[in-house]
């Protein structure tokens, strides 16, 4: 494998890592080539083709999939394979997708893949899957005429919606200007304290969800059907055979029948990873209940949270004056119920557009933001669910159906409103407009002060004025209990949490600043 990933070309490996930038290479570009010529009477030489299809990949990895029909020159040209060139390096690979929060695991191996999801913790529904991402694909010299049109063609299944392959730790994640809200930025590169970066992962699974045949030898592939519903290819008959199937076939590039009839299975799904900003919102309130009986939590908080991710890209886009393709949106659910809530915005140009990592910069308002995003749930039609005057546009027409405009507003409102209690330990209402002077103010005759957080320290900066604040109160002889959620960093690799451990550590040693770690039961 090291020898293969040798033999590649520089220049494309650097492109699809965001090292450098994409626009000038189309490494994440799919062709559908129409094979007209016999290769092998032509010493496997490409010529010029009379037809060029080409497609974004994350399009062209299902538009352009074995078994898809497309249009071109006033013909229907069908896919029957993968492409194959003499330098080109397709390693079969394994991934499991987290059915709870839609994270993504990936092992050279079937024996690398985590038992437990990575991310969530959980462990149903981990079906080990093999991937592969093509670099193209093919139609078959048999058919090199192509087909007349007629009055329809095959509609091909879409692939999967992205999922995001990082999972930040809790202490990535920064404050906001809303206190129930948390963000952070992955870039196309790996970020310096713990390497992760923004990586999208979008598969096709075929049209049953089984995957693809492929035949090793001709690279010749085929959407594998349920038990009972195969089909024979070309009129040949298929036969089961152990692990792995029998399959009579016709050589893509030559049109004539491939030796080769022995496929392996499982099949192989089709894959397209890229690299892009991607900027996270992770909500600490849960999402709310059902109020309906006729619908199950898992259902209602998937509506809610795709809903929420639609509004929020639009409103983005709007903030950003941006055209709608630019920002794309998915979401993850957490907790042991899944009402957590964590939306995921990415640029949609691999390596990153600036769009995502522009959402934070200093000065950055979340609160317009979010507020933007609840005038987009605030339909001026009053539809019921979603439509073309609020959440409904182009891009997101296969969500159109799972749209809960109203719930999802309600929840927002709840979200803004300074009076409403928040859902917590001992229960609590917002203070409207913090500041640090208002809360020296309110604990300036308390000597024992007690402080909840997440961390002592976020990875890359921290406050000078919170610091000062507390310094002043430990000069003052107050005593401060700090009760951390994450556990305290012993030998932090960047330079913000050694500064802030050498300020603090006279305190520490005379009893006046104490740290104590939460236990999981108590959070």
């Amino acid at each position: 494998m090291r020898d293969d990933y040798m033999g590649q070309f520089l220049v494309n490996q650097l492109s699809g890592r965001g090292l450098i930038p994409t626009y000038s290479f189309p490494v994440h570009s799919l062709s559908l080539e129409v094979i007209q010529e016999n290769r092998q009477q032509q010493g496997q030489t490409r010529g010029a083709a009379d037809v060029a299809l080409t497609r974004d990949a994350s399009l062209g990895i299902s538009e352009y999939a074995p078994g898809a029909e497309v249009v071109a020159n006033g013909r229907i040209w069908t896919s029957y394979g993968l492409a194959h060139y003499p330098k080109a390096f397709m390693p079969e690979r394994w991934y499991i997708a987290c059915p709870e929060c839609f994270h993504v695991d990936i092992g050279d191996t079937k024996e690398e893949l985590p038992v437990a999801c990575s991310n969530c913790g959980s462990i149903e529904g981990r079906r080990k899957r093999r991937f592969i991402e093509p670099h193209g694909f093919v139609t078959s010299y048999a058919d090199r005429k192509g087909r007349d049109p007629g009055n329809n063609r095959r509609r091909v299944k879409s692939a999967d919606e992205a999922r995001l392959i990082a999972s930040p730790r809790d202490e990535a994640f920064s404050e906001t200007d809303l206190p129930f809200l948390r963000t952070t930025l992955l870039k196309p590169r790996g970020r310096e304290e713990d390497g992760l970066c923004g990586t999208l992962f979008i598969a096709n699974r075929g049209v049953y969800g089984e995957g693809y045949d492929r035949c090793p030898r001709c690279n010749f592939a085929t959407t594998i059907k349920p038990p009972g519903g195969r089909k024979a290819v070309r009129g040949k008959k298929t036969e089961s055979s152990g692990n792995g199937i029998q399959l009579a076939h016709h050589d893509p590039l030559t049109g004539l029948h491939c030796p080769n009839e022995q496929f392996s299975r499982p099949g192989l799904d089709l894959v397209h990873r890229f690299a892009t900003d991607v900027r996270l919102f992770r909500f600490l309130q849960p999402l709310p209940e059902p109020e309906r009986a006729d619908i199950t939590a898992r259902c209602f908080h998937e509506r809610l949270a795709r809903t929420l991710a639609e509004a929020l890209r639009l409103a983005v886009i709007n903030l950003l004056q941006v055209q709608p393709g630019e920002v794309r949106a998915i979401y993850r659910l957490y907790g042991v119920t899944g009402n957590t809530l964590e939306l995921v915005l990415f640029d949609a140009v691999p390596g990153g557009a600036g769009y995502c990592a522009h959402l934070g910069e200093p000065g950055f308002s979340f609160e317009e933001l979010l507020r933007r995003t609840r005038d987009r749930l605030d339909c001026k039609a009053q539809c019921d669910s979603g439509c073309r005057a609020c959440l409904c546009d182009y891009g997101n027409q296969r969500y159109w159906d799972s749209f809960d405009r109203l719930s999802s507003l309600a929840w927002i409102d709840t979200l803004l409103d300074p009076n409403t209690q928040q859902i917590g330990i001992g229960n609590y209402v917002r203070w409207a407009k913090p500041s640090l002077a208002g809360l020296n103010e309110r604990l300036v005759n308390h000597a024992q002060i007690h402080l909840v957080a997440r961390s002592l320290v976020e990875q890359s900066d921290y406050s000078e004025e919170s610091l000062n604040l507390l310094l002043q109160w430990l000069q003052a002889g107050k005593t401060v209990h700090v009760h951390l959620v994450n556990k305290l960093e012993e030998r932090p690799k960047t330079q913000a949490p050694l500064s802030l451990y050498r300020r603090l550590h006279p305190y520490v040693q005379e009893g006046r600043l104490r740290l104590y770690q939460i236990s999981a039961e108590d959070r």
